[in-house]
C-alpha cells in the first residue's frame, strides 16, 4: 500500500488467483471501464470451473445479499461487496485501507468496507472475465459432503481459522470507524452499527477458542 501511495502515475491492481484463469480480454476491459468511469474499484461476473478445469456454470454473479457486512450498517443494502477473485482496485482504494490492514481471510471485504466508509464509487462489469476454480481444499469450503472423522476435524480447523480472521476484521472495522467519527460525517460513518460488530467479534472469539480447545 505504501509503495502504491508513492506511485506518481495512475495504477490499477487486478486480482488474479493462482488457481483461477483470467480471460484474454480481462485486463483490457477493466482498464477501459476504469478510465471511463473513474471507479475506485471494479468487479465482474465469472464462470465457475471444477478443480480439474471442467465448466460448471457461466456468467455467475454473486449479489451476496446475506453477507455479514450488510448487518454492520443501517444502510447495509447499499454497500457494494467486491468478490476478490474478479476484482480490481485503483491505488487510491488500497491506500484507503492504510498501512496496517487486518489479518483477514481475504482482502475484498476490507477494501469494500473502506470504500463504503468513504462513499467512493465501485463499478460492476456485467460480463464474465474470469474462470473461477472451485477448490474443495479452500478455506471457505468446509467439506460438507464428507462426514468422515478426518473430514470433520479438517472442517473444524477451518472454522477456527475463519472465526479468527472474522474477529480480526471486526476489530479492525471498529478501529477504522472510530478514527472517522467527528472527521467524516457521511451516512456510512453515521450509520455504522458498532454494537452489532462488537457482539459478533466476541462471538467469533468464543468460536475460535472453543474449536481450538476441542
Amino acid at each position: 500500500a505504501n509503495y502504491l501511495a508513492r506511485a506518481g502515475r495512475k495504477v490499477l491492481v487486478i486480482e488474479a488467483g493462482g488457481d483461477d484463469i483470467s480471460k484474454p480480454d480481462r485486463t483490457t476491459e477493466l482498464v477501459h471501464v476504469w478510465q471511463e468511469t473513474g471507479a475506485w474499484a471494479l468487479y465482474s461476473r465469472f464462470d465457475r470451473i471444477s478443480e480439474d478445469g471442467r465448466l460448471v456454470s457461466e456468467d455467475v454473479y454473486l449479489p451476496m445479499l446475506n453477507h455479514a457486512l450488510r448487518n454492520y450498517w443501517i444502510d447495509g443494502d447499499q454497500i457494494k461487496l467486491l468478490h476478490g477473485a474478479v476484482s480490481a482496485y485503483a491505488k487510491e482504494a488500497i491506500s484507503l485501507v492504510g498501512s496496517d490492514p487486518p489479518l483477514a481471510m481475504t482482502e475484498d471485504g476490507v477494501v469494500s468496507a473502506a470504500l463504503h466508509f468513504h462513499q467512493k464509487p465501485v463499478h460492476f462489469l456485467d460480463k464474465s472475465l474470469v474462470m473461477y476454480r472451485e477448490n474443495p481444499q479452500a478455506l471457505s469450503n468446509a467439506g460438507r459432503n464428507d462426514r468422515s472423522y478426518d473430514a470433520i476435524v479438517v472442517a473444524e480447523r477451518k472454522a477456527a481459522r475463519m472465526a479468527l480472521y472474522f474477529r480480526n476484521f471486526n476489530e479492525w472495522l471498529i478501529d477504522y470507524w472510530s478514527r472517522l467519527v467527528g472527521v467524516n460525517d457521511n451516512p456510512a460513518v453515521a450509520g455504522f452499527v458498532e454494537r452489532t460488530v462488537r457482539d459478533e467479534s466476541r462471538l467469533y472469539s468464543m468460536m475460535n477458542a472453543w474449536i481450538d480447545d476441542s
